[in-house]
């Protein structure tokens, strides 16, 4: 299905072999997204931190997130996620998409998986946390049903701070 205005998107599970896909297209987001809403300090400071091959192979092997790759036709985002904080909820660690194909339903594919994969395990909230300052990213996710609830500010080391929204979006009516 598609045309060549809207490509198919295809949704797959990532594993371990696709680790350095996940870096670049990190790397490419972030270094375009982020300037004006973090430093360019930060940012490296945090890619370094996030994104590191053997962290991102533990999250995969041991720590229970899983990651999505969107391809259309080739890798154009992806998503972490794993279990949240409290019960039925599901943390959504990453969500990124190559700023040349934002705003083309690859974002939202990306969340709809995520969706599907939370409603064949009976969870009913998705949580996330987005930089206050990343307005785009906060439409987007309103867009998709997501209401900030909360706003908290980390230390992340090396003189950083996170300093977010926290974001929800109810599945059904028992969260």
């Amino acid at each position: 299905m598609g045309t060549p205005d809207s490509p198919v998107i295809r949704i797959r599970e990532a594993s371990v072999d696709d680790i350095e896909t996940i870096r670049r297209l990190a790397d490419r987001t972030w270094r375009v997204c982020y300037p004006g809403i973090i430093t360019e300090s930060q940012i490296d400071y945090m890619l370094g931190w996030m994104y590191a091959a053997d962290r991102i192979r533990r999250e995969i092997e041991s720590e229970d997130i899983r990651y999505l790759l969107a391809e259309s036709p080739e890798p154009s985002g992806f998503s972490g996620f794993g279990p949240g904080e409290k019960a039925g909820e599901i943390f959504l660690h990453k969500l990124y998409v190559l700023p040349e194909k934002q705003r083309a339903g690859i974002g939202s594919a990306l969340l709809a998986a995520v969706v599907e994969h939370c409603e064949e395990n009976d969870i009913s909230r998705i949580s996330l946390r987005v930089n206050r300052r990343n307005e785009s990213a906060i439409r987007a996710y309103e867009k998709n049903g997501f209401q900030k609830t909360n706003e908290v500010c980390s230390d992340i080391g090396g003189g950083f701070v996170m300093d977010d929204f926290v974001m929800t979006k109810s599945l059904d009516d028992r969260s």
